[in-house]
């Protein structure tokens, strides 16, 4: 793995793994052993922190002047973490109304919300593309929320409710 490129992939798909598996956990969590997703999310940000620290106690000098020496790379850093905690805590409130499944469908509409704002932020419309990608999402996701009937939706409002509130903060910057 000395090729950086070839690593840094390997890295998002580990990582990407990581994310879906700890949906899938969070919902045995919430469902089988009675736990909680605001003590879930906090524990996890918890140990996530303790692991930040230890990952910039132990960095070489020069590697961590990147992140920690100044005041502007530590409070990027910070507010990155925050925002961490805020959207995990809003994407297992999701799961614990629904599913793991149901919670990524939502909050990856992100890109939805990134479409439609960058449309009436600069009053440009999205190209051929960008609209038949948006509208293909929305189709599914009317379809996972109502299965086609629109008069009843098979998921809990609260579920949708914080799916959608968890993809305000997916891709958003500090």
């Amino acid at each position: 793995l000395n090729n950086r490129s070839t690593r840094g992939a390997l890295l998002c798909i580990f990582s990407a793994s990581l994310w879906g598996f700890t949906g899938t956990v969070g919902q045995f969590l919430f469902q089988e052993m009675g736990v909680s997703s605001k003590w879930l999310a906090s524990n996890r940000m918890f140990a996530a922190g303790i692991l930040l620290l230890f990952t910039f106690i132990g960095a070489e000098e020069k590697k961590s002047s990147a992140f920690g020496k100044t005041k502007k790379g530590e409070g990027h850093v910070i507010v990155q973490f925050d925002r961490d905690v805020i959207h995990t805590v809003w994407y297992f409130l999701a799961i614990g109304h629904s599913n793991a499944a149901t919670a990524t469908v939502l909050q990856y509409l992100a890109p939805v919300m990134i479409v439609i704002y960058i449309s009436i932020r600069y009053h440009k419309m999205p190209s051929f593309f960008e609209f038949f990608a948006v509208l293909c999402a929305l189709l599914g996701t009317f379809l996972l929320a109502t299965h086609g009937n629109v008069k009843s939706l098979t998921i809990s409002p609260l579920a949708l409710f914080w799916g959608l509130v968890s993809a305000c903060l997916l891709y958003t910057s500090p």
